[in-house]
């Protein structure tokens, strides 16, 4: 264990002023390149977990990365829930060629306050957490994915065939 006092913000990240406790863990099991797993709490509730592993096994090349995070916001409705996954793969075809698949996913939901209605001069550690929307809420979803074939045909010429999808959406309701 290994505790880092004082602001880290530059390092670890924005929710790291306060210092840091990083665990230390054993090696990843054999094959594996490398796996990591994270959480932060912090204050207003936060809260981020992070899973990760990487390998390079057999010449196959995997990633995987998968996060959540949330809060309950300094303000009333400021509250947001985010979960994002992502993966690639990528396999060896021959000597020089490969295929790779790459996908995204990613999912938020975020209050929208609206703004105090408490003018700063009336601010009391209470009447500025007030919010002059309780119900408005914005939600995005965001899946992405790819294909890439990549071979030689000869020692000058190679075949490539590429292929990208996605979807995208964004909507706001009055209801949490």
């Amino acid at each position: 264990v290994e505790i880092l006092p004082g602001a880290w913000s530059s390092v670890q990240g924005a929710n790291a002023e306060g210092g840091v406790i990083n665990f230390v863990s054993r090696s990843p099991s054999a094959g594996a390149t490398h796996a990591s797993l994270g959480t932060v709490l912090s204050s207003y509730g936060d809260n981020s977990n992070t899973v990760s592993f990487m390998s390079g096994r057999n010449r196959v090349k995997t990633a995987l990365r998968a996060a959540r995070d949330s809060s309950s916001g300094f303000q009333k409705n400021s509250a947001s829930r985010k979960e994002s996954f992502s993966g690639k793969v990528s396999i060896p075809l021959g000597e020089t060629g490969s295929l790779s698949l790459n996908a995204l996913r990613n999912n938020s939901e975020n209050g929208v306050p609206g703004g105090t209605p408490a003018p700063i001069a009336d601010w009391d550690g209470r009447r500025e957490r007030a919010a002059n929307s309780l119900t408005d809420l914005q939600r995005s979803s965001l899946g992405l994915g790819r294909a890439a074939l990549d071979l030689p045909l000869t020692e000058n010429v190679r075949y490539k065939l590429e292929g990208e999808a996605g979807v995208s959406r964004l909507f706001s309701h009055s209801a949490w």
